[in-house]
C-alpha cells in the first residue's frame, strides 16, 4: 500500500515553478513506491498536476519520455550548471 501523500513545502513548490518556467535542466533524486532511491540527470519539469489529492510532477528527459513523480517523493532537485 502506498504512503499517504504529504503536501510539499511552499518554498519547494516555488522553486519547482521557477525551474519549470525557465525550462532549466535538472538533476533529480527521488524515491519510488518501494522506497528505492533513483536519479534522473538532465531532465526538465514539463508540467505538474493533481490527481486524487496528490501533486505529480512530469519530468522529461532528452528522449522525450515523460516520467511522472509524486512531488513528495522528491529528495533533491538541482539545476544543471553548464
Amino acid at each position: 500500500m502506498a504512503k499517504a501523500y504529504v503536501p510539499i513545502d511552499c518554498g519547494l513548490h516555488d522553486h519547482l515553478e521557477v525551474h519549470a518556467m525557465r525550462r532549466d535542466l535538472l538533476n533529480v533524486v527521488f524515491e519510488n513506491t518501494s522506497g528505492q532511491t533513483h536519479r534522473l540527470n538532465a531532465v526538465r519539469l514539463a508540467t505538474w498536476h493533481s490527481r486524487d489529492g496528490e501533486e505529480i510532477g512530469v519530468f522529461v528527459g532528452g528522449d522525450q519520455r515523460e516520467i511522472p513523480i509524486r512531488l513528495d517523493r522528491l529528495r533533491s532537485v538541482v539545476k544543471v550548471v553548464a
